[in-house]
């Protein structure tokens, strides 16, 4: 069973979580239940109480996670030859990929603000935002061709998305937005 949650804060959505949770793991063990949390303070937090409320004792392999965390035990589970990179190695990659488009003029209307501080973290975000919504490169360039056809923009967050992608692709490399493809 899935149970979902939901509510304004303060209606007691945490405490029922916590003692869905240990009913559930008291009675079929750690491994029968799974947590998933948006971050590694609520998994840190949710991980105390969890414990503490434990009739048993403790936890004992808990599967409470962030969704990023599960996508890697899940891949780790099924032996998949991928590894997640860091955030430093993921703004290195997109720094490398930029001078590179910027190179060969594949960047030409994003090339007078690309060496502006703010372009690299605007460009992570705007790649985040398409991989967690699971839009490839192509679904991507599909969509900006059909809804924004003349926008000189275009081209180059393609050209960015799909150099960026394909570099990811070839070397069995992931990141954490797009974890769960």
């Amino acid at each position: 069973d899935i149970l979902l949650l939901c509510g304004p804060t303060g209606a007691g959505k945490t405490r029922r979580l916590v003692e869905a949770y240990v009913t559930h793991a008291d009675r079929y063990g750690d491994d029968s239940v799974a947590l998933l949390l948006p971050s590694t303070l609520a998994v840190a937090a949710y991980s105390d109480q969890i414990a503490r409320a434990r009739s048993k004792g403790g936890l004992y392999d808990a599967r409470i996670f962030t969704f990023p965390t599960l996508a890697e035990t899940i891949l780790d589970a099924n032996h998949r030859p991928v590894r997640r990179i860091s955030d430093l190695q993921r703004r290195l990659l997109l720094t490398q990929l930029i001078d590179d488009l910027h190179s060969q003029g594949r960047l030409p209307y994003l090339e007078r603000v690309a060496s502006f501080p703010g372009f690299l973290r605007a460009v992570g975000s705007i790649l985040d935002e398409l991989k967690r919504a699971a839009v490839d490169p192509s679904l991507f360039e599909q969509l900006t061709r059909e809804r924004i056809p003349d926008h000189p923009v275009n081209a180059d967050l393609i050209a960015l998305y799909r150099a960026y992608q394909d570099h990811l692709i070839e070397r069995g490399l992931y990141d954490e937005p797009g974890a769960f493809w």
